[in-house]
This record gives structure tokens, C-alpha cells and sequence, in this order.
């Protein structure tokens, strides 16, 4: 492609893009525990709207997700959700 040099090149465009990976990965892993949280706790769902904005990291969201989905209770899930976030 014409423009793949810059993008590779440019400190500011390849720091760009970085952040865009980031972010996009940080929504798909929110949509993954809401997925989580709809299968298994639907009543909860605004409440997780609401948490799972304030999650910034990646690994922690993957980690959630799996917790949810083995969750006993939604007191469980409503602890997972409040518990310092990453």
C-alpha cells in the first residue's frame, strides 16, 4: 500500500496506532464479560454496563470474563465486578 511507510515510520502514527489496538481490544473484552453476564446473570447487566467501563486493562478483562462465566452467584459477580480494577 502507498501509505504503509508512514505508518511504520512515523513515531506519532505507529504510537497511534498502538492506542487504537489497545482500545479496540478493551472493547471486545468488555463485550465478552457482558456476553458473560447476559448468559449467566441477566439481571445484572446494567449494573456490568456501568463496571466494565472502568476496567483498563486487557489481562484483567480476559480474567473477568472466565470468573463470570464460573461465577456460583451474583453476589459472587457483583464482587468481581466492584473489586479493584485494572
Amino acid at each position: 500500500m502507498g501509505f504503509d511507510w508512514f505508518i511504520d515510520t512515523v513515531p506519532e502514527v505507529i504510537e497511534r496506532v498502538e492506542q487504537a489496538e489497545v482500545r479496540g481490544e478493551l472493547q471486545a473484552l468488555r463485550r465478552t464479560v457482558l456476553k458473560a453476564v447476559q448468559i449467566r446473570f441477566p439481571m445484572l447487566m446494567n449494573f456490568a454496563q456501568i463496571q466494565v467501563e472502568k476496567f483498563t486493562a486487557p489481562d484483567h478483562l480476559d480474567s473477568l470474563a472466565l470468573h463470570i462465566m464460573l461465577a456460583p452467584d451474583e453476589a459472587t459477580v457483583i464482587h468481581l465486578l466492584t473489586e479493584k480494577r485494572g
